[in-house]
């Protein structure tokens, strides 16, 4: 069996990460090494909105046909922890996997077992300076609980999760023909009140919930760590931490011109 790829890029405010263009090409020239995949098709939108760009590249999946949806936000780092043998050859360890290679392999397996169509994500932190791992699972009271870092660091390889975000993630499209609803959109925000000002669940939260409500899984990779482009770079646990994120932007390096920072101290404060 062959299948067909849809690559979507929300781009949001346009602000993209570096290494997402190198990234992309050389994902082009590995593709031929992923078993089933014969064609790809790219997507990019860009729209404040981040729940409306996920729905708009769902139905433009749908459009061409494809058979998986890769989720691949511009603001993502993605392989950055994968080292190279001295043959420049990727070198897989536990600690360090390319996620596509990894995620594409689950999936076919899943497809040739017979299992329901699932969502696999590469797990990543959120913006400083708390950077809290943005992935969930259930306590044994049925009760959502964040995955903290120091649990984070330890994990390795794939695991079932209730939920995780969306900013490096392959769905099976399948996965969106057992969640249509014609009065409900793919992503959405979940809402405490009906003013809708105290939010429950973020789109990507929200999703994999119904997914896992319909019995169909999501699967998190801990060895495929993406970094997160946001105030600043936010690594994966174990490779920066909230106080080093925190300290001080010397905004004048001059030594002959007085020191200001960003939080208003220094050798001078504003006046």
């Amino acid at each position: 069996m062959t299948y067909r790829i849809c690559v979507a890029r929300p781009a949001g405010h346009k602000l993209e990460c570096l290494d997402m263009g190198t990234y992309l090409a050389q994902w082009i020239n590995e593709l031929s090494k992923c078993p089933g995949a014969l064609g790809v098709d790219f997507f990019t939108v860009s729209n404040p909105r981040i729940r409306m760009m996920r729905n708009m590249c769902v139905a433009h999946a749908f459009e061409k046909k494809a058979d998986f949806l890769l989720f691949l936000d511009p603001d993502h780092r993605v392989d950055k922890y994968v080292q190279l043998d001295p043959q420049g050859n990727t070198r897989c360890t536990p600690d360090a996997t390319p996620f596509f290679p990894a995620a594409w392999a689950l999936a076919l397996q899943h497809r040739q077992q017979d299992h329901p169509p699932a969502v696999y994500a590469a797990p990543y932190c959120g913006c400083p300076p708390d950077m809290p791992v943005q992935t969930f699972t259930k306590n044994k009271q049925g009760q959502l609980v964040r995955v903290d870092r120091d649990q984070a660091a330890a994990l390795r390889g794939w695991q079932q999760v209730a939920a995780t975000g969306t900013g490096l993630m392959l769905i099976d499209m399948r996965v969106f023909q057992k969640l249509y609803r014609p009065d409900v959109p793919y992503f959405k925000d979940t809402y405490t009140d009906a003013t809708e000002t105290k939010i429950k669940f973020s789109q990507d939260i929200d999703f994999c919930l119904r997914c896992g409500a319909l019995g169909m899984p999501t699967y998190v990779n801990f060895s495929c760590w993406a970094s997160h482009y946001q105030l600043a770079e936010v690594e994966r646990p174990g490779h920066n931490s909230p106080a080093e994120v925190e300290q001080p932007i010397i905004l004048a390096p001059d030594p002959q011109i007085p020191v200001l920072r960003v939080d208003g101290t220094g050798d001078r404060s504003w006046k």
